[in-house]
């Protein structure tokens, strides 16, 4: 299969598109991707994906369905919300289930519920943290070591204190979706 890199002037287009938030969301969600390469600048991330050929049509699409920006997909690659669902069902993707449950959880914490996790958290990262977002938070834990995709206790215990249930619930299950992919593997020898 060849590999047909996104054109340089789509990329810009799309950059200018997001918003603020937007952009966070995806710088946080591809940290994974290339962690030795520090990355600030959406443009600088996209193009780096790109010449890295890691970007192609169905990773951008994910990337735009994941900030549910479907009026994009539809612009810039002529697809719709229903074919990427069924494109992610079918091939892997590209962003990992982890960056992808803390975005959502990100879109489902109201101002409130984000005041009381910098309270709860203030012992661990300092009292700057009043003004963060929750992907901000996020990453300042991960730099702490205090959480990781393996490691979630500590943000479901903040939950669990600040009475959202439902995003404690969100953590348990992608923990309990973990274990079992790592116990199939084993089931299945004879």
């Amino acid at each position: 299969m060849t590999f047909c890199s996104m054109p340089a002037s789509l990329l810009y287009q799309l950059e200018q598109e997001l918003d603020t938030d937007e952009k966070e969301t995806m710088l946080f969600l591809c940290s994974d991707l290339m962690p030795d390469v520090p990355m600030s600048d959406v443009l600088q991330l996209l193009t780096t994906l790109n010449e890295k050929e890691m970007l192609s049509t169905i990773s951008l699409s994910e990337l735009l369905y994941r900030l549910k920006r479907f009026d994009l997909l539809r612009k810039f690659l002529g697809t719709g919300r229903a074919a990427v669902e069924a494109n992610l069902a079918k091939h892997s993707q590209m962003l990992s289930k982890y960056r992808v449950l803390m975005t959502e959880i990100n879109e489902d914490l109201e101002k409130e519920d984000l005041r009381s996790l910098s309270f709860l958290l203030k012992n661990h990262l300092g009292t700057s943290h009043k003004e963060k977002s929750f992907l901000a938070i996020i990453t300042d834990l991960e730099k702490l070591d205090l959480i990781s995709p393996m490691h979630l206790d500590l943000i479901e215990n903040c939950f669990l204190t600040i009475h959202r249930r439902d995003l404690a619930k969100k953590i348990q299950k992608y923990k309990l979706e973990g274990k079992i992919c790592s116990v199939l593997p084993f089931s299945f020898r004879g």
